[in-house]
Parts: structure tokens; sequence; C-alpha cells
């Protein structure tokens, strides 16, 4: 039974249907007082005439009711298991009649209207009129600056018919001042005829951090992203984007650049395996104030870190100190520390070698072949020398006419292949080969510049303003005579050339980030050699040769007042680098091995052995002084492989890096060593032959981890060189009011930035360098590879996404079946492909191999790529199936059958014709 007559939309009720699920409900304690339900729930009297109230029963004044006239009123009850209140269980939602997605719930008589008001005028659905009806009466700061903004934007409308008509008739004029004018409307135009842009706030955020990193990369002033030229172009391009101000671009959007800068550089490091190195130099910034950069580096990289303010500290060794104990933290992540060779960084050394002791101390060594350089050019003979080539390069760009009358008739009988003359800094002594190449290779339009018009134009112009207070003009015109008709001018340039272009065209090669230490030993050996035998015809005195030589034994082991190169590090990792000893007896012959190895003792290996191992003789010493004697010996299987691998690079030499040397190279024996060396990068490396290894045993597996870590090393300060240029770049004369710390941010940025650019060695890449154009098109026929070449697909991809290269990277190499076969190429393995790992640890089953891709070289069918599709952990033999043709049966891999040597890809080729005897010339 129900009562109609409780009123609209309630009903009595006297019982459930049968089945229903019954909830909690508020009954009357009266049962003879009428109940009131809503929605089919009984609530009491009060809540009942709350719900049915306009507003839940709130009163407002009229200048809030107005606000309310654009809601639609709608009562809301929220059930609960307690007896139905007022406060607790009745709301008001508010639905804005203009934009149904604009809703409000307020709780009980809590209904502001001020606060809808900012909101309703923010919303462009609400009509203009009825926002301005409310603005009329109110008094709420939102209400007036909408309305004076609104009354603003009407009177530039209005006032817009008028301005088309005064703006036409300055454009006619303007035509007729600037007939440019009209084309530049044009163009104008065409952007302004382009659909209406629209961009969202993550679309500007993006926009805004790709346009702070062009800013900082490119080292931008941050002014100019105000300037009105620049911001034309990004409005030309993307009209509804608003580039960042100033401020934000050196605020917020510098911070977020460098953090991100911070995690991709750490990331880069921490892909490239050994240990980091540490280096830094001091340097005076654009304030004056002094400061010491830091840089991080392993081979291949080098990443700078941060800025010190010496401050009102003495510049002294122990606050060097200090400044790399603060990146150094415990010193288990660094093998080395380098800087130069100055008093204070020695004793800086001295200091933390008492806190570091497994950590290597190193001395620049490209500062140290300057220091040479500049120990030759301080000779009597070369000063004189080095004096009259620097006179003769200043003496023709002191006079302007004199100097393009010059480099007129360089262009013209060079054209494309003018060589500029040179001069070099006066604290950077490996330029001074260029100053004499330069001077050699304009030769014969030097001496002939006495002849020009221009020459005699300039002579009596100068020597007659000159007078005789300036005689000094009449003596250089006289001087630089007397230099360019002499014949002995050229010839004894040319002869300090033969004694400087070996050294700096090795120290050049040097200072690259990935010249492995194991190659100083041998490039200063030769150069040693070099200089031993220099030939009788060389004009240059018999006390000038004797002092050459003489400040090459200084500089090889150093003097009490002279710094020397050679290193304990640099001697192991020469011993422990098979590919350059095999390239040198290969090249060389065993002889010259033996003669470099001579310059050191094996107590200087043992030495870096100590040091590796902090310090002290313990039992970690004995374990590598054990293994290394078996690996000098050839013991265990050290033999075999070094013999595989001396036989691989005579092949690979003889095929790919030798018939490329020129033959005025070859004629010089250290230049031909550098070109060797140049080439053997190429080949191999040492981590590549000691990270393949069998680890037969805990000796041999901590003799490798040596190997590579010391490998891993980088003995030049070149890096921090180049963070002191970039420095001079981000923080110059027209930056001078840039903040400290954003310098430090912004100097992070540009430097760092540059590691994301590096190539990327891709499959393909790997294909065109290891196969034959038949190999590849066969390959690509049979097998789809767009899976294979999607780095998603590919677990092992991680670092090459980063864009980082390893010149180190893995490979293996089988032993030939019999003795009479040649060795031939080591394979890098490509991007997305990983070194597998023992085949005991593979037949014990490893599901994570599964979706991998192999590849190997059939002696039929050549090269194929296969697809890993499934492992059968029941099976002890061919328990990986592998999918070498889409659509064909799966052929079984039985990773047992094949042999593990020193790289795990197999390569065999058809042997080559040439020998490596004819490609030598002694």
């Amino acid at each position: 039974m129900t009562n109609t007559a409780a009123g609209p939309g309630v009903t009595v009720a006297h019982g459930e249907a049968e089945g229903a699920t019954v909830h909690p409900q508020w009954q009357s304690e009266n049962q003879n007082e009428e109940e009131y339900h809503w929605q089919g729930r009984a609530v009491p009297k009060d809540v009942y005439d709350a719900l049915n109230a306009p507003y839940r029963g709130q009163h407002f004044g009229p200048e809030a009711l107005k606000v309310l006239t654009a809601f639609k009123d709608i009562p809301v009850f929220v059930p609960t298991l307690d007896d139905p209140t007022n406060g607790k269980n009745v709301r008001t939602q508010l639905v804005c009649i203009y934009d149904q997605r604009f809703k409000h719930t307020a709780a009980y008589c809590r209904i502001n209207p001020g606060k809808l008001l900012p909101k309703l005028l923010q919303n462009s659905d609400v009509p203009d009129e009825f926002k301005l009806n409310l603005c009329d009466s109110a008094y709420a700061s939102s209400a007036k600056v909408w309305k004076a903004d609104y009354l603003e934007k009407k009177r530039k409308a209005e006032a817009s018919v008028d301005e088309d008509i005064l703006n036409d008739a300055e454009e006619s004029l303007e035509d007729e001042q600037d007939p440019s004018a009209k084309s530049r409307r044009a163009r104008q135009a065409v952007l302004d005829a382009r659909t209406v842009d629209m961009i969202t706030k993550e679309e500007s955020a993006v926009l805004n951090v790709l346009l702070a990193i062009m800013f900082f990369a490119c080292a931008i002033p941050f002014a100019v992203i105000e300037s009105p030229f620049f911001i034309a172009f990004p409005k030309a391009i993307r009209p509804a984007y608003k580039p960042p101000g100033r401020e934000h671009l050196r605020g917020s959007l510098l911070d977020d650049v460098y953090a991100e800068t911070l995690e991709s550089t750490a990331a880069k490091l921490e892909a490239k395996p050994g240990k980091k190195t540490l280096g830094l130099d001091g340097k005076t910034n654009v304030r004056g104030r002094a400061t010491v950069n830091v840089i991080e580096a392993k081979q291949g990289i080098s990443a700078y870190v941060k800025t010190s303010y010496i401050g009102a500290q003495e510049h002294s060794g122990r606050v060097h100190a200090d400044i790399a104990k603060g990146v150094l933290g415990d010193g288990k992540d660094w093998v080395a520390v380098v800087a130069d060779n100055t008093g204070n960084m020695r004793v800086m050394f001295e200091l933390l070698r008492a806190q570091y002791a497994w950590i290597f101390f190193l001395g620049c060594v490209i500062h140290v072949l300057d220091l040479l350089i500049e120990d030759i050019a301080k000779l009597e003979e070369f000063a004189t020398i080095l004096s009259d080539f620097y006179f003769i390069v200043v003496f023709l760009k002191r006079y302007g006419l004199l100097y393009e009358a010059f480099n007129g008739e360089q262009k013209k009988r060079h054209q494309n292949k003018a060589f500029s003359l040179r001069l070099f800094p006066l604290t950077r002594f490996a330029y001074i080969y260029l100053l004499i190449y330069s001077c050699l290779r304009n030769w014969s339009i030097i001496i002939e510049v006495v002849d020009f018009p221009e020459y005699k134009l300039t002579k009596a112009k100068y020597i007659k303003r000159a007078g005789k207070k300036n005689a000094h003009v009449r003596q250089d015109f006289a001087r630089f005579e007397k230099l360019t008709s002499s014949r002995d001018t050229k010839h004894e340039g040319s002869s300090a050339n033969v004694v400087l272009m070996p050294v700096t065209l090795i120290l050049h090669f040097l200072e690259g980030d990935t010249v492995p230490p194991s190659y100083i030993i041998p490039s200063y050996g030769i150069l040693y050699h070099h200089v031993r035998n220099l030939s009788e015809e060389n004009v240059l005195a018999a006390d000038t040769i004797d002092g050459v030589q003489r400040f090459f034994r200084e500089r090889w082991l150093g003097t009490s007042r002279k710094v020397g190169l050679r290193n304990d590090l640099h001697c192991a990792a020469f011993m422990l680098d098979p590919f350059v000893r095999a390239a040198i007896s290969a090249v060389f012959g065993k002889s010259e091995l033996r003669r470099i190895e001579s310059t050191f003792e094996d107590d200087n290996v043992y030495a870096a052995f100590k040091v590796w191992c902090g310090g002290t003789e313990n039992s970690r010493y004995a374990h590598l002084i054990s293994e290394y004697q078996k690996y000098e010996a050839g013991d265990d299987d050290y033999g075999t492989k070094l013999a595989a691998l001396e036989k691989l690079v005579r092949a690979r030499l003889a095929k790919e890096v030798l018939p490329g040397i020129a033959s005025e190279d070859k004629e010089n024996r250290a230049v031909f060593m550098l070109r060797v060396m140049q080439g053997l990068t190429t080949i191999g490396s040492a981590p590549t032959f000691w990270r393949s290894l069998k680890e037969t045993s805990p000796e041999r597996v901590l003799l490798a981890k040596f190997a590579v870590e010391i490998h891993m090393a980088v003995c030049q300060a070149c890096g921090v060189e180049r963070v002191n240029k970039d420095a001079d770049v981000v923080h110059c004369k027209q930056r001078a009011s840039l903040g400290e710390e954003n310098a430090v941010k912004a100097l992070f940025c540009y430097s760092n930035l540059r590691l994301q650019q590096r190539s990327k060695e891709s499959f393909t890449a790997f294909c065109d360098a290891v196969m034959s154009e038949a190999e590849i098109e066969c390959m690509y026929e049979s097998f789809e590879l767009h899976d294979a070449l999607h780095p998603a697909a590919l677990p092992a991809t991680v670092a090459a996404r980063d864009g980082i290269v390893d010149s180190d990277t893995e490979g293996s190499e089988e032993e030939s079946e019999s003795e009479d076969e040649d060795a031939q190429d080591v394979l890098e393995i490509p991007e997305g492909f990983t070194q597998v790992a023992k085949p005991v640890a593979l037949l014990q089953g490893r599901r994570d191999l599964e979706n991998l891709y192999v590849m190997l070289r059939w002696e039929i069918t050549g090269w194929q790529v296969g697809k890993v599709t499934k492992f059968d952990a029941k099976r002890k033999r061919h328990n990986y199936d592998i999918l070498w043709n889409e659509g064909v049966r799966g052929s079984k891999l039985g990773l047992d059958k094949y042999v593990e040597d020193i790289c795990d890809i197999v390569h065999e080729v058809q042997s080559s014709d040439v020998r490596l005897e004819d490609l030598i010339p002694f």
C-alpha cells in the first residue's frame, strides 16, 4: 500500500519487493508520523524540505543571484549508513547552462558565488553580454580586470576600420619611398593566410626544451631570445608558439636541460667498460678569477664535470688535491688521475697518492711532448731557424697591401689547395712545425714577393714614413730580402722539419680520446730511433743533433728538473696489448719489438701491478705476476692464441692498411709507424682480446680485469684543454655578467650535449663492412630484417641507441683447423647483437635468449641471420631452435660444436695474393 499524498516525488512505502536487497533506512520513532521519501529512500522531513528548496534553502543577495542564474540547480542526496541529516547528506550540484562541462558541487548551505565568478569570466562559452552584465554590479577585482580587457578589445575592433584606411594610405606612401616594402608585405601575407595555428601546453613545453637545448649547445647568448629578429623566426614557423623569455631560459629551462644532460652523460660513461680517469687543469675566466676545470674520461669519451673557484686561496698543490678529492670520493670508480706536469700538479699527485694508493697518477703525455719540442726549439741552431721563419710570416702579415697581394697570388697558383701562413701560440710549441711547413709550402711565392709592385710601393711608403728615428723598418725589409734570396733558408727549414714533423704528427695522434695507452711506448721508441738515425746529409750541425738526442733521452725518464714521459702504466699496457706488439713485429720485425721492450724492465710492469693492488705486494699481486709470466712465456693456451692473433694482424695489415699508406710516409720510419697504428685501431684492441678469453682460472680473470682497466685509462689532459676553450666560448666577454652557477651549467650543457651526436653503428653498416654485395642481397631476400633492425626488438641495443660507440667492442675469433690456414678478420658485434657466454653456460639453459638473433657464416651458403625461437630444457644437445628463413623449417644449433677462441664470430675469407713483405720498404 502506498500513500500518494506525501507530495511530488515522495512515497510512503510499507513493504519491499520479495527478493530485493534491503538497505538500512531511517525510520521515524513516531509510528504515526508520516514518512517522506527521496528517490525511494526514507528521509526526515527537514532533509526532504532542504532537497526541495531552491539552493537548499540558502539565501543570496542580488549580485550573487546574478551569478547563479548561469547555473542549473540540482539537489543531491548522498546516502549513508547513519541517520540522514542536512549537513551530512544534502549537497547542491550547479551545472553551467552555457557549458555542460562546467560543474560545481557544494555542501549544504556552502554555495560561494564569489568563487564561481572568475571561472565564468574565463569560460569562453559564456556570452560576453552576460559577463558584462555581471561585471557592471560586481566589486571583485577579477570582474574589473575582465571588463577593462573587454572594453579595450572592443575599442581596438571599432578602430580597426579607421586603421585599415590609414594603413592603406601609409602603404602607398611607403611603396613610393621604399620599393622593397611591397615584397615584405607580400611575404608576410603568405604567412598570415595560413590556417589559424593552435598549440597545446604540452607542445609548447616540448618546444621550449628543444629551443633551450639549441641555445645551450650552440652557446647562443640568452639575450638573443628577446631580439625581435629572432622572435620573428619561430613566429613564422609556428605562429601560436610564444618563445620563453630570457629569465625563463636562464632559470628553469637551464636547470631542466642541465639535469637531463647530467643523466645522459652518466649513462654514456657507465656504458663503457673499465673505470674512469679524472683530469683537471687551471684557468683564469673572463672575470679574472682563478678556476679549475674537471673532467671524467674513458677511452672514446671525455665529459666535463664541474668548475671549482679557487678564490682567495693560494694556488698550491694542496688546493688542487682538495678539488680532486671532492670528485674522487672513495676512489673505487677511478683508475687514474691525469694533469699537466707543473709543480702544483706534481705536489697534488703526492698528496693524493697517500689516500688513493690504487690509482695511477699520470703526467699528460701531450704536455711532455710539447715540452720536448720546446727544448729542441731552444737549441741555438733551431732557435735561429725558428726566428727567421717566424719573422717571414709576421713581416708578410704586418703590411695589409703586401699580404693581400700574397694571398691573391697564392689562390691563383694553388686554387683550392692553398695553405695559409701560420703562427703558433707561445705556449703551444707543437705548432712550430706548421709555421715552418706553411712557409715551405708557399716558398715559390715568398721568394717572388720582393718583385711584386705592391712590395716596392709598401717599402717606399714605410721607409719614407719611418725616417731616421725608426731604422728597424729599413732593417726589416733588408732582412726579409736577405732571407728570401738565400737558398740556405729553405734547406734549414726543411732540415728542422725532418726532426719536428714526426714528433708533431705523433703528438696530435696521441691526443685523441680513442688512442689506448699501449701506443705511447712504441710511439716514443720509434721517435727516438728516428732521431738517432738522422741522415748525415742533414744540414743541421752535429752539436744540434746531439742536443736533440739528449733531450729525447731526458724526456723519457726525466731528470731532476725535467718531467719524463714513461710511466709504469704505459709499460704494462704495451706488454698486455697483443695487437700493437703483433703489428710492430709484422711491419718492423722482431728486432724492433725487442728494442722497444728493452726501454723498460719487467719491474716496471710489476710496479703497475703493485699500484693496482693498492700499493702492497698482497696475494692479488702475486697472482698477477704468476699469470703474467705465463702470458709472456706462452704457457697454457696463450701461445696458440697469440700466434693466431699475430697471423690475423699480419693478414689484415697486408690487405687493409699497408696498401693505403703513401710511399713518402713509408720512407720515414716514425711516420710509417704512425700510419700503421692508425690503421690498427680498426683491426682490434687489447680489451677485445682479454675480454674474450676463457675464464679458466681466477688468476686469468684477475689479469684480464687489470688489462681492460688500464687500457681504458686516458693518459692525456687534452679533454680539459677542450673544456677550457669551451669556457671561453660560453663565458666570453660579451657574457661576462653571466652568474657563476649558470655559467657552470651552461658550460656543462655546451660541452656534454655534443656526446649525443656521436655516430651510431648500425646493423646495415656492419653488414656493409663484412659482407660482399651478393651476400647482402641474398640475406635481405631470404630474411625479413625489419624486425631485426628495429631497436626495440633487440634487448642488446641500449648502448647503441644512446649513441655509444665502443671502439673496444667485444668480438671473437676461432682458431684455424690447420696451421697453414691464414687467420683473417676480427669482426665487431653489430648493433643489436650480444656476445654469447661460454657454451657450457648455454647448454645449462638460458630462456632469456629467446627472440634474439644469431649471425653465422656457413661454409656453403655464406652469411645468414637466424632467430632464436625456442629453447628445449629437456634436451642436452641441439636444444635451441634457430629459424634461418621465414616459412622454412627450422635448424638446430649445437653450440657445443663451435670452438671458442679469441672472438665469438667466425669469418673465413680467401687468402690474399699480396704479401706483407712486398708492402714494407725495409
